[in-house]
């Protein structure tokens, strides 16, 4: 290599360094950057894949003090190193920077970036198939908290377009919401960091809670929210396991001798509900817990395997036959009361989903009032 081509290197390294000093130098730390994310349109919300469809707008905005340049080059100006974290590989985006000269001192810096793909989202479904899922937008900050904050943007806050609500493609699975809230937490980052009521003041914890919230990642979360539409369920799954586990009382009416014929029968009524069970499943993701609609299942199937345990157990008990007949019936009285609490207590947890439906609806038509409407020029 010729003296010549090293001394033209050096001189680049050494105009690089300092292009990079100075962009850091022309923010103030930590800077604060303002967010709004607009959700221009929403399709599928695939349940067994946990991800969604959308197009979305994220605006974000922020000062710097290279008032001497019109344009924004993001290679040489300072630049946040924003991304989309949630986002799965098959999304497109499109970025384009505006540079506006306030005075003497400072320019206002603008990005806009337009995303259109599939994003990943935890689907919760301990309250399915009355459940209310949470769609979310991720964007954050390769850098530290400590260097940059990610806040709402007051003048334009991030919301959800009326046309997105007539343009849902899964309008007949789903309900959606013309509500976005915003946090600078995702529901996966919850449980992450321990809470304020867990912290011991004694043992100096503020200093190492302060360290870690410090050392995560500036992030911003915008969310909106759909209600499963649960008719299909409560018809096709509900109704058909309840009128599965009311047939077992039918079966009582065949004698006590006739042990045999009782137990296969409610073999059947198992089967049956297992195999129902098994197919109901399978447009759900395989998660750790139990739904509502497992809870009910099993709970049937329970009925159903204690409905068989007592007619092995009735016919092998040695008494008269007479007394037989009389403590059958008792035990027809207690099954069907018993059967008579699980409607009961399942029903008040379907009251109780549909009330939380209510409030969303409610918090909905707040959000409605205190959100303008904005045009989309106006950024």
């Amino acid at each position: 290599m010729s003296d010549s081509d090293s001394e033209k290197k050096r001189k680049n390294s050494d105009e690089s360094d300092s292009d990079d000093e100075e962009a850091v130098n022309s923010v103030q730390w930590p800077v604060q950057i303002r967010i709004s994310i607009e959700f221009l349109s929403i399709g599928e919300v695939d349940t067994l894949n946990e991800k969604f469809h959308a197009e979305v707008r994220i605006i974000s905005k922020w000062f710097d003090n290279r008032s001497d340049k019109k344009k924004y080059d993001r290679k040489k100006d300072w630049n946040p190193n924003l991304f989309i974290e949630n986002a799965m590989h098959d999304v497109k985006e499109k970025i384009k920077h505006k540079a506006i000269i306030l005075d003497k001192e400072r320019r206002e810096i603008t990005e806009t970036r337009l995303a259109k793909g599939n994003f990943w989202e935890r689907i919760e479904l301990q309250n399915f198939p009355l459940d209310t899922q949470e769609l979310s937008i991720t964007f954050a900050s390769k850098l530290k908290t400590s260097q940059v904050s990610l806040v709402q943007n007051q003048k334009k806050i991030s919301t959800i377009y009326f046309e997105t609500l007539h343009s849902f493609r899964d309008q007949q699975k789903w309900k959606l919401y013309k509500m976005v809230n915003v946090s600078q937490q995702a529901s996966y980052d919850i449980g992450s960091i321990k809470s304020i009521n867990e912290i011991d003041a004694e043992a100096n914890e503020f200093d190492g809670l302060n360290r870690i919230m410090k050392s995560k990642r500036a992030k911003f979360v915008a969310t909106c929210f759909c209600s499963r539409r649960p008719a299909y369920y409560l018809i096709n799954c509900f109704s058909f396991n309840f009128l599965i586990t009311c047939l077992s009382l039918t079966i009582f009416s065949l004698e006590t001798r006739l042990a045999p014929n009782r137990i296969s029968g409610t073999f059947t009524l198992i089967l049956t509900s297992v195999s129902f069970k098994w197919v109901s499943n399978r447009t759900l993701p395989t998660v750790s817990y139990l739904t509502s609609l497992d809870k009910y299942q099993i709970t049937s199937i329970i009925y159903l395997v204690l409905c068989c345990v007592w007619h092995s157990t009735i016919s092998s008990i040695g008494i008269d036959m007479s007394k037989k007949i009389i403590i059958d019936k008792i035990a027809v009285g207690v099954f069907a009361l018993f059967f008579i609490v699980i409607q009961i207590v399942f029903s008040i947890r379907i009251f109780k989903a549909f009330q939380g439906l209510r409030e969303l609806k409610l918090r909905e038509e707040r959000f409605i009032r205190q959100v303008p409407e904005y045009d989309d020029d106006d950024i």
